[in-house]
């Protein structure tokens, strides 16, 4: 007997040691991988916050404010070259010192923030650093005038918010709303109306005609609006943010300016010409609103289809679950996958019977009822 105890207390000491060092190998690996995870994401947030500071330094300042170089700014260059497209001038010195105080405290969240750095390193990725060179490529061609190569860092920037877009969740959180996606959002919807000033910039830049720069102010509109537009209704989440900033800023804002244009604009083109571009703005505006509404109408209602199916399906397997019981309780109840008994196979199925066995069957059910037994089938099912 005592032998077989030592042996038992040592077996018990083995065994438990064994189990505590496996425990902590569990530990360190994870911690190990805990580790890694943050090294990884402490780098990507880094580089983002460094993207961010250069962007700012070069878009705003540089761009917006003109320090640095003495290069004409922003501004300068749309009194320069007035377009039938061109929006308010005081909008171009609104939008980007907004986007970047979304975008700045997007970047304080993801590197304070633990949940919202993992959600930057695994949504946006090195696609912030894409955005942010484009932008700086953009800016440093604007103002040497280089209008036909500025396209592509432009197109670039939306390539890498499409991809951005892609990645957003479909029903982010309040908090997820206006440190991921609000400054995603507005910065590719100011882009997109850039493009669109400055594909009219080019065309008047080359001296084209005036009816040719009617038609091709009014062909970049139709193309950018028309593109946003297909793609917006088509995208799986919904973000009001970006169709917001294209019809304000970019449809709005020329309607606005080309009420009371420049005296360029009423010199070179005639009144015809200038009501032509500015009711096709108005009318973009109107139909980005619209297609808005409906959007958000149609997200709502698929919602709420999505939950009502979800509820029939769940509600599907309960009576699947609870006839499977009761057949098992009494096999007289045939269990069909997917088929629930309604009232009236019932009330056929008890008019069909005889005298005989209706008294059998309510007499069975009026003792059961005394007895007070919910675990006995009624005369309903044994029916």
């Amino acid at each position: 007997l005592g032998d077989c105890c030592c042996c038992c207390c040592c077996c018990c000491f083995c065994e438990t040691y064994r189990l505590r060092m496996n425990w902590y190998e569990d530990t360190a690996d994870s911690a190990n991988q805990v580790g890694r995870r943050a090294r990884k994401r402490s780098i990507w947030n880094f580089l983002n916050l460094l993207a961010y500071t250069a962007n700012v330094i070069i878009v705003l300042f540089v761009g917006e404010l003109g320090a640095f170089f003495g290069r004409p700014t922003y501004p300068r260059l749309l009194e320069k070259f007035p377009t039938l497209m061109t929006p308010k001038a005081w909008l171009q010195s609104t939008v980007w010192p907004l986007i970047f105080v979304a975008q700045l405290l997007w970047v304080i969240a993801q590197l304070v923030h633990g949940d919202s750095a993992w959600k930057v390193t695994k949504r946006v990725r090195y696609y912030y650093l894409g955005v942010t060179l484009s932008q700086i490529a953009f800016t440093g061609l604007w103002l040497y005038q280089q209008l036909f190569i500025a396209t592509f860092p432009l197109v670039i920037a939306l390539f890498f918010f499409m991809h951005i877009s892609h990645m957003e969740d479909p029903s982010p959180s309040i908090m997820d709303f206006w440190l991921l996606q609000f400054p995603m959002s507005l910065n590719s919807g100011w882009v997109l109306v850039l493009l669109v000033i400055t594909v009219n910039m080019l065309i008047m830049d080359n001296n084209v005609a005036m009816e040719y720069q009617v038609i091709g102010a009014l062909v970049s509109l139709l193309c950018g609006m028309g593109a946003f537009g297909i793609s917006f209704l088509l995208a799986k989440s919904l973000d009001l943010v970006l169709p917001i900033v294209v019809a304000i800023a970019g449809a709005l804002a020329i309607f606005l300016e080309l009420l009371d244009p420049v005296d360029k604009i009423l010199i070179n083109f005639t009144p015809r010409q200038i009501n032509w571009c500015k009711w096709s703005a108005f009318g973009a505006f109107c139909l980005l609103i619209v297609g808005t509404i409906i959007r958000s109408i149609r997200h709502v209602y698929v919602q709420r289809k999505e939950e009502e199916d979800n509820l029939k399906a769940a509600q599907r397997e309960v009576d699947e679950i609870v006839m499977m019981e009761q057949s098992t309780v009494n096999p007289a109840i045939q269990y069909v996958p997917g088929v629930t008994p309604t009232p009236d196979t019932t009330e056929d199925v008890i008019a069909s019977l005889t005298p005989e066995e209706r008294a059998f069957i309510y007499g069975n059910q009026e003792e059961e009822e005394n007895n007070g037994d919910e675990h006995t089938p009624s005369g309903l099912y044994r029916c």
